[in-house]
């Protein structure tokens, strides 16, 4: 379950080390995932997270920097993510630096006015939900996902991020789409797939 409180004020950036680079239709920025202004979107987070807990929840801490991005948001639950969008497919996918993994999913809209909707996953094992990096115009929310430490950012371009916390790390989940409510509604959706399949936040 998700939940957002809204913060009094924008959240200042934070420097953090590493970078999110996606490729030709992406852009790079240090501790942040942005999507490009093309139709393709920000990188998925890594999936296959070993073994999962007695309770049926996250993976044995020391996984996350092992998981695979792909594979915590399969091309089948994305295309469930949103009716209006099926036909995901894979346009980018792997490490993006130190302790990163990506994936990237790109779709078509059964209704071709509303155009394709980008869905990302990134893992990083060694950055936070407080390394994330914004800009004076993001909109960010304070909340949480599955019960963990959660921010959601959003501008004027049509871009969502929902990050949470996993082990010592983060997952960012990217969506861009025709509108910043839309991309939302859809990374909100994205990350109560995703967040399960995730370590628990180290203490």
């Amino acid at each position: 379950m998700r939940c957002w409180a809204r913060s009094a004020r924008l959240v200042s950036a934070t420097v953090a080390t590493g970078l999110l680079a996606m490729s030709s239709a992406c852009s790079t920025e240090e501790g942040r995932a942005v999507a490009g202004s093309q139709n393709t979107p920000s990188s998925p987070p890594p999936a296959s997270l070993a073994p999962q807990s007695s309770d049926g929840r996250g993976s044995p801490e020391g996984q996350l920097d092992k998981a695979v991005a792909c594979e915590l948001l399969t091309t089948e639950e994305v295309n469930q993510l949103d009716k209006n969008y099926k036909s995901f497919e894979i346009v980018d996918q792997g490490s993006v630096g130190p302790n990163s993994d990506t994936c990237t999913r790109q779709s078509k809209s059964s209704d071709s006015s509303e155009g394709s909707v980008v869905v990302g996953i990134a893992i990083w094992s060694k950055l936070t939900i407080d390394n994330y990096k914004t800009t004076p115009n993001d909109q960010v929310v304070d909340g949480q996902v599955g019960g963990r430490p959660a921010k959601q950012i959003k501008d004027d371009s049509g871009e969502c991020v929902v990050t949470f916390a996993a082990e010592q790390g983060r997952v960012d989940v990217v969506v861009e789409a025709d509108s910043v409510e839309r991309a939302c509604e859809i990374a909100d959706r994205a990350a109560e797939v995703v967040e399960p399949k995730t370590p628990e936040p180290a203490n």
